[in-house]
């Protein structure tokens, strides 16, 4: 073994200065002997300071090796010279710091991994420590609160006023359903807190899940499931009275009375019959009107051009249901830009969007409606924005229910049957408006 070489080296070393010394004292005690004496001391020195140097170059290499762990180094790289005494030692070193390399890689590959599934969950997270500093904040937790950074939790107040609070308040295993107003919108969110240690802090990690289109697709299908129901019973119940009421009526036409008194019932009971006619006609047509919610047709998708669409549609509306004192104008240059979807039912939204918008600048100075394409990191859609008189905040959560509206000719059917529109396409539709600023509309497309 070459530490078996360290020994004979050390051991020949020894002796050598044993025989260097004993020739010095025998030198030293004879006359004319001074220059020997004098050379023999230089090479006992010299052995003695060769000797220590060789022995302690392995307590330095060894240092050296401990060193590279305690700074994290795993560039160092030991002597690999075949006749080094400890070769074999600085051999296994070199296979520890190569292990403790790949092992240090390993763990930043793994962070980089999950450190990239925190930043793009679907999900958003918040995680904050006792000082209520802001440790992590992903992506997602970013675009739904439509903030780019955020330090404290109190920054949060930025956001959504009561926000802050209302973190602090959750306790952990516990999900809370939290209604927060960002911007001019109302965004439900789904919140569950875990808390935990780490380096003697404690941590809390929030989940934040947006319900906005889990809670629009439960409506919808509510409110599809009660208009099937409603349209069922309905017109069971009016077709036989439509009928009956017209048959009765052409009875009483019929009917020649020369009395005035059976005159004057007669027609009493023509016009009352008249009136029951027209009444169940009226509310069949009424719920022919409703079925548009229902019966909704399915999307024929393909690559259509926004640009080429914004302008059909702007030809469509210009001078008809948009008058000239409107501006009606496409903004951004989005020639490019292509969306999957049904350019009959996406043309019908924005038609109803229109109307809606020319409604809210009945009493505009200098109305102006404006529709471009986008896109973003979100995705891609169109965009269509008014200056009119906005919705009132204690509306905003109706204005997507079925019969809902505040038009006196109003059917409050159009918003509900666009953002239906918009699910079938797998998008969605939002709405960012405040009273007296104007209305901003978006059609998001994945």
């Amino acid at each position: 073994m070459r530490s078996g070489r360290f020994n004979v080296t050390v051991t020949a070393f020894a002796i050598s200065i044993a025989i260097i010394s004993a020739l010095f004292i025998k030198a030293a005690g004879a006359e004319g002997y001074t220059f020997t004496s004098l050379g023999l001391i230089v090479l006992w020195i010299s052995g003695i300071i060769f000797l220590i140097h060789y022995v302690s170059v392995t307590n330095r290499n060894l240092l050296l090796f401990l060193q590279s762990f305690r700074f994290h180094d795993s560039t160092i790289e030991f002597n690999r010279i075949k006749k080094f005494p400890f070769q074999l030692i600085y051999d296994e070193f070199n296979r520890i710091i190569q292990e403790f390399k790949l092992l240090k890689q390993e763990k930043e590959l793994e962070h980089q991994y999950y450190e990239h599934v925190v930043k793009h969950a679907n999900t958003g997270l918040i995680a904050w420590d006792e000082l209520e500093r802001i440790t992590l904040i992903n992506d997602t937790a970013k675009s739904t609160l439509k903030i780019p950074f955020v330090a404290t939790l109190g920054g949060l107040a930025g956001t959504s006023k009561g926000m802050p609070d209302e973190l602090r308040k959750l306790d952990p295993g516990i999900k809370k359903l939290l209604r927060i107003n960002i911007g001019n919108e109302i965004i439900p969110l789904s919140v569950n807190l875990s808390r935990f240690k780490l380096e003697n802090r404690s941590i809390n990690l929030v989940a934040l899940n947006d319900l906005r289109n889990e809670l629009e697709e439960n409506e919808s299908d509510a409110w599809q499931k009660l208009m099937r129901i409603l349209n069922h019973e309905i017109v069971n119940s009016l077709s036989p009275i439509k009928l009956v009421s017209s048959a009765l009526s052409s009875k009483v036409e019929s009917m020649n009375s020369r009395d005035p008194e059976t005159r004057d019932i007669s027609g009493e009971i023509r016009e009352g019959l008249k009136a029951i006619h027209n009444r169940s006609a009226g509310l069949l047509r009424f719920i022919e009107d409703y079925k548009a919610i229902t019966d909704v047709p399915k999307p024929e998708l393909r690559n259509i051009s926004v640009h080429e669409l914004v302008l059909s549609v702007v030809s469509l509306v210009k001078g008809t249901i948009v008058p000239d004192k409107i501006e009606l104008r496409v903004d951004g240059n989005a020639e490019d830009l292509l969306i999957l979807a049904d350019k009959d039912l996406i043309e019908q939204v924005l038609i109803n969007l229109i109307k809606n918008s020319v409604y809210a600048l009945r009493e505009t100075t200098s109305p102006v409606i404006s529709i471009r394409g986008f896109q973003g990191n979100k995705g891609k859609g169109i965009v269509l924005q008014d200056n009119g008189c906005g919705i009132p905040f204690n509306i905003r959560d109706f204005i997507f229910m079925p019969f809902f509206t505040t038009k006196k000719d109003g059917t409050g059917i159009g918003l509900s049957w666009s953002r239906q529109i918009m699910r079938m396409h797998k998008g969605r539709i939002s709405i960012d408006s405040q009273e007296g600023s104007g209305t901003r509309i978006l059609l998001l497309f994945n």
